[in-house]
């Protein structure tokens, strides 16, 4: 049986990540955070929504160091594949939840509606310029994105490698408005850049 195209480029994806040192990954992470921090996105949003970072996934914690007046948010999962909303005023206070994701505790005070979220700031195995985004395969996010009442930007966030040419597509996927890699910050308008195998994008060392 031949496996399904998202299943294998999860599986090349996943090496290529793992192949990084933590040091790279380190400097890549800071890197890719000064490209947030530096974006119109960010500096347009009251509310964002990160995320707690896998070990394999850009950290983002240079964030809460300069929020700048912002109510900083991170993802609780639920029940059915589901996520919400929660303020995070100190992300080392994180508790392991499904899949060993930190995530905030079950606090309704701390819980945001998705109607006063600004930016969400999406991770990922793999981009592409035009917004597409391979996911680790439970849909979170792709159910999070369609909630009724959302209307925050969708930046994906990864390292300068994780952006392809191509993705896999299915009905259920939920495109983005842009995305900011440690090396190139994509703009919402997907203006055209070239073929990310000539811009400077290396593999994995």
């Amino acid at each position: 049986m031949t496996a399904h195209p998202k299943t294998v480029m999860r599986a090349l994806m996943r090496t290529r990540l793992a192949a990084i040192s933590p040091l790279e990954r380190a400097v890549r992470s800071a890197d890719l955070a000064e490209s947030v921090l530096g974006s119109r996105a960010w500096r347009e949003a009251r509310c964002v929504l990160a995320y707690a970072a896998l070990a394999d996934e850009p950290d983002l914690l240079p964030l809460w160091k300069a929020p700048g007046g912002r109510v900083l948010c991170l993802p609780r999962t639920l029940p059915e594949w589901r996520l919400e909303a929660h303020r995070a005023g100190d992300p080392c206070g994180l508790r392991p939840g499904r899949f060993g994701v930190r995530e905030p505790a079950d606090d309704p005070g701390t819980r945001v509606s998705v109607e006063k979220i600004d930016l969400i700031l999406v991770p990922g195995l793999a981009f592409t310029s035009g917004g597409f985004r391979l996911g680790r395969g439970a849909g979170y996010y792709d159910r999070f994105l369609s909630t009724p009442g959302l209307v925050a930007g969708k930046i994906g966030i990864g390292f300068a490698f994780q952006l392809v040419p191509e993705i896999p597509v299915e009905s259920h996927d939920m495109r983005l408005d842009g995305v900011i890699t440690d090396r190139l910050p994509i703009p919402p308008e997907f203006k055209t850049l070239g073929s990310p195998a000539g811009d400077g994008y290396p593999p994995a060392s």
